[in-house]
């Protein structure tokens, strides 16, 4: 239906660019980050696999359901440690910045 408005493409805001580079910047995991969720994953892979395989792995059974389980074992905690850092990576760029120097503002109201 034509209400003789403008076309939507005119209608989106021009900024609507800028905001999705942003979100997409704030998706992004560094160097730092990335160490640290694959140092994550190789411990918690070896405890898991020791724990849950190691009658196997003992006993030489290397088949693919074996290395099957180790990859997950790996990829499980890589996975969660990487989407925890992005989901706090977004939760920390959402506050808004301080100076430092506001005062706490509680909720309650005082007795």
């Amino acid at each position: 239906m034509d209400d003789g408005g403008a076309p939507i493409e005119s209608a989106v805001p021009a900024s609507t660019g800028a905001v999705k580079a942003n979100v997409s910047g704030r998706l992004r995991i560094t160097g730092p980050q990335l160490r640290r969720s694959i140092l994550i994953a190789v411990v918690v892979c070896v405890w898991l696999t020791l724990f849950n395989q190691y009658d196997r792995i003992l006993a030489g059974h290397y088949d693919l359901l074996l290395l099957s389980r180790i990859a997950l074992n790996f990829a499980t905690p890589f996975t969660v440690s990487t989407v925890t850092t992005v989901w706090n990576n977004l939760r920390k760029a959402d506050r808004p910045v301080s100076g430092g120097n506001a005062p706490i503002q509680s909720s309650r109201a005082d007795p």
